[in-house]
């Protein structure tokens, strides 16, 4: 290891070295430095307490601060990861114009990379990133790169895009619901209808937009009227993804209960009856302890006749049952029979 003298030509200790330095061990020899200094004092036979100081020293700042990827209204960065012992993560700031006064925060990551989204595509944008300890003491800014972000390719088709029609107490709808796409500049949704299979997605076919990942369209939607539906996805620059596959539904009738009748008395184990629905592919029943709430069984069925197969029902207790019919989706459905209440004898 090589020694210095100073201009008085005393010799600096090669601990004072790493610090004046400033490499990434700094932290570390300022620590042995203050031990050192403590047991010197000892030796000199001081009785005196020497108390620690609060962290004050900032890490390094980052280095080789790149863009990654510049398109479609998302800025990419990454950099080299610091080395400071206790390093808590990154700032980025961000500015439209090079000088260092117009830099302002964007956010920040504990990982040497980060995504800036919802950006304009004709704009550069300029960026320094900073590095923070445990103590939130912040480096000095990184280089400055920049980039323009523009608009190269349209968002991915939706996902997940399912459609159920609804006839129930709180009115006749068709609910759309799909995945959110994760575009940096994505704007929202297109809805294209039509009452005829294909649907195209052309201004003549456009229903609606949304930026939400649901839709409740009620505007025409009839009992026993078939409507199809496509969703696309559109960024702020207006390129279109491609459609959804196209899915069609149209809310039914509801079903018409006949046994156990309205308020009537049954068996410990009834049998339940109702009357078919014509387009249900299938119907659930429900049987509860209130009209509302209290489930204590249910069952999918193809057929309008359903032997009950739950727990003994208690002679002298009310209970209630309800019909559902099935179209496109089990879990949800399309239509819901009024509630009757029965008392098992």
């Amino acid at each position: 290891m090589r020694y210095h003298r100073s201009n008085r030509g005393e010799l600096l200790s090669p601990v004072k070295e790493m610090v004046e330095g400033g490499d990434s061990m700094r932290k570390v020899a300022a620590m042995f430095m203050a031990v050192a200094a403590l047991g010197f004092l000892s030796a000199c036979g001081r009785d005196e307490t020497i108390t620690s100081t609060t962290d004050t020293i900032p890490p390094l700042p980052p280095v080789d601060l790149r863009v990654f990827d510049a398109r479609d209204g998302s800025v990419v960065l990454f950099w080299s990861s610091g080395k400071d012992v206790d390093l808590a993560g990154y700032r980025v700031y961000r500015a439209v114009q090079s000088e260092p006064d117009s830099f302002r925060y964007v956010g920040e990551t504990t990982q040497a990379v980060y995504v800036d989204d919802g950006l304009e595509y004709d704009t550069t944008y300029f960026y320094s990133v900073t590095a923070f300890d445990q103590s939130d003491n912040e480096s000095e800014r990184s280089n400055v790169v920049s980039a323009m972000p523009v608009n190269e390719f349209p968002p991915r088709q939706p996902s997940g895009f399912r459609v159920q029609a609804h006839n129930r107490d709180d009115g006749v709808f068709i609910s759309l619901l799909w995945d959110a796409n994760n575009e940096g500049d994505l704007q929202g949704y297109y809805i294209y209808r039509s009452t005829d299979e294909p649907v195209d997605p052309l201004p003549e076919f456009l229903h609606d937009s949304t930026s939400s990942t649901m839709y409740r369209d009620t505007a025409g939607v009839e009992v026993g009227k078939d409507l199809y539906y496509e969703v696309a996805a559109y960024d702020k620059g207006r390129l279109q993804s491609a459609p959804t596959p196209v899915q069609g539904d149209r809310p039914l009738d509801k079903p018409g209960l006949v046994l156990p009748a309205d308020g009537g008395a049954s068996p410990g184990y009834p049998t339940f009856y109702w009357h078919p629905v014509p387009g249900a592919l299938g119907y659930v029943i429900f049987v509860s302890t209130s009209r509302f709430s209290g489930e204590i069984w249910s069952a999918a069925l193809a057929d309008t006749v359903a032997p009950y197969s739950g727990s003994i029902l208690t002679p002298g207790t009310v209970y209630y049952w309800k019909v559902g019919t099935i179209t496109n989706t089990p879990w949800d459905p399309n239509s819901l029979s009024a509630v009757w209440s029965f008392q098992p004898g």
